[in-house]
């Protein structure tokens, strides 16, 4: 989204690409009463703290599509891909 790609240092031309790509989003958010904010994750003691913050004081909620078992991962990646688990996949020991 268009403060992402400032934040990033992206030329004028690249912010205007990414605003784009993402105004379908964004109006939906906006309809909704909600906000939509593009992260990039970086492996990151501080920003995992900072989540587990937010979703301690029920800012974030995070949404569990499906758990599997390690022996199930490459079936849980397709079901991914294709859009058929809607939420995140928790893979695990089963």
């Amino acid at each position: 989204e268009p403060t992402f790609a400032r934040e990033a240092g992206l030329n004028p031309l690249l912010r205007l690409g990414v605003a784009a790509l993402s105004r379908k989003i964004r109006k939906q958010a906006k309809k909704l009463g909600v906000t939509y904010e593009f992260m990039l994750m970086r492996a990151s003691g501080d920003q995992l703290r900072q989540i587990t913050t937010l979703i301690d004081q029920g800012v974030v909620r995070p949404v569990v599509g499906k758990v599997v078992g390690f022996d199930e991962t490459p079936q849980a990646l397709q079901s991914l891909s294709q859009g058929g688990i809607r939420g995140k996949a928790v893979i695990g020991h089963s």
